[in-house]
């Protein structure tokens, strides 16, 4: 995931070592070392802080309100209380999200403007296959 991470930013111009730097904290499979992790990132300073499990997206919004929190892939950041509501509320918090049952509504919008008659709608998934958002 690391190496994929900086791949992407490398595609983007941004090099680690040479015009950023990189400030990685690991958890170690214990979500209650979060906080500290979070306000010791907070205190170096950095420009913004990447949060991918749920855990991790709490203990940074929790003890941080001024820099960028990104979330990637993972649980429902409504069901963890890291967003409360599916529209920008002005925060300081963005991300993506595998599945979000409050953005339902918003996802079916484009279906239903081009497919206006739209009645029924399936989703196929399979349990199990989303990231286990409980250990970083």
């Amino acid at each position: 995931m690391i190496e994929a991470f900086e791949n992407g930013l490398r595609n983007l111009g941004w090099v680690a070592g040479q015009n950023m730097i990189l400030e990685y904290r690991y958890a170690e499979g214990k979500a209650e070392r979060f906080p500290a992790l979070a306000a010791e990132l907070v205190h170096l300073p950095v420009d913004v802080i990447v949060a991918p499990p749920a855990p991790a997206r709490l203990a940074a919004k929790r003890g941080n309100y001024h820099l960028p929190i990104v979330f990637t892939l993972g649980a429902d950041p409504f069901a963890f209380g890291v967003l409360t509501a599916p529209e920008p509320q002005g925060g300081n918090i963005t991300g993506l999200t595998e599945i979000a049952p409050k953005l339902t509504p918003k996802r079916l919008e484009p279906l239903k403007e081009i497919m206006p008659a739209l009645t029924r709608v399936a989703i196929l998934s399979q349990p199990g296959t989303l990231r286990d958002e409980t250990f970083g």
